[in-house]
């Protein structure tokens, strides 16, 4: 769980920064128009990549409580089987 937390946390950064990178990419093809419609596309999809990184944080989220839960069992099973309260 810690590793899916992490890879949906490094997925959630590269949306967060999808803004940058399609600049980046409109600034390389060497074509106006082509870069025109590049940064078109990339700030039309602005709202739903908002809503796709907030949903995939919430995940992440869910995925490293998940894993905290999982720890805290465990650790209380190994005191239960060895006898401590």
């Amino acid at each position: 769980m810690e590793s899916l937390w992490s890879d949906l946390s490094a997925v959630k950064h590269e949306f967060d920064n999808a803004d940058q990178h399609s600049g980046d990419a409109a600034d390389a093809v060497g074509h106006a128009e082509l870069a025109r419609r590049i940064r078109s596309f990339s700030s039309g999809w602005d709202s739903h990549r908002r809503e796709l990184s907030e949903s995939i944080e919430k995940l992440a989220k869910l995925a490293l409580n998940i894993d905290n839960a999982f720890d805290d069992s465990e650790a209380e099973l190994v005191k239960s089987i060895a006898g401590e309260k």
